[in-house]
């Protein structure tokens, strides 16, 4: 696939939508995992195993988050490597 988004000499709308699109599958489909994860825990465990997911969730996401910032500084600092 080898299609360039131009924001300054293409159409902006199909732009904007080509850039869009994924965005908001992945945002639909995350929402909708979450929810059916709550709604699972909910019933089988209770409110303990709700409070556990919110807070878990939240952890999880910045532990997530902080791994794949320093992974991405860590190989912009290393050298590469030639594969043999």
């Amino acid at each position: 696939m080898n299609s360039k988004i131009d924001f300054i000499n293409g159409k902006t709308y199909k732009s904007l939508m080509k850039m869009f699109m994924p965005l908001f599958a992945a945002m639909t489909l995350t929402m909708i995992y979450s929810m059916v994860d709550s709604l699972w825990v909910g019933n089988l465990l209770g409110e303990h195993g709700m409070s556990a997911l919110t807070a878990g969730t939240a952890i999880v996401s910045c532990w997530l988050n902080q791994s794949l910032l320093s992974w991405e500084l860590l190989s912009r600092s290393l050298p590469m490597l030639p594969c043999t």
